[in-house]
């Protein structure tokens, strides 16, 4: 019957490499970082805006995703686990 079985959504086809680095050389401040961090990094909106600087390890180039924000509240990342990026 109708209405029964969901249709598959399909995910919306990425943006060329060449648009994202125009869109990142075109932001300035912390947008900026903030996107270049989503897209090289592979970082969540929460987990950007809930970093602090002891999260960011310069000698080792890495840096540690340990809580996201949502709702304006800090709490565990997605997969209940703190990560290292780098």
């Amino acid at each position: 019957p109708k209405g029964l079985v969901k249709e598959p959504k399909k995910l919306p086809s990425a943006p060329s490499v060449d648009l994202v680095e125009r869109i990142i050389a075109g932001a300035v401040g912390w947008p900026r970082l903030a996107i270049a961090l989503g897209v090289y990094a592979g970082l969540r909106s929460g987990e950007i805006r809930a970093l602090e600087a002891g999260d960011v390890d310069l000698k080792r180039g890495v840096l540690r995703v340990r809580r996201t924000l949502s709702e304006g509240s800090s709490m565990e990342p997605k997969g209940l686990r703190e990560r290292v990026v780098g």
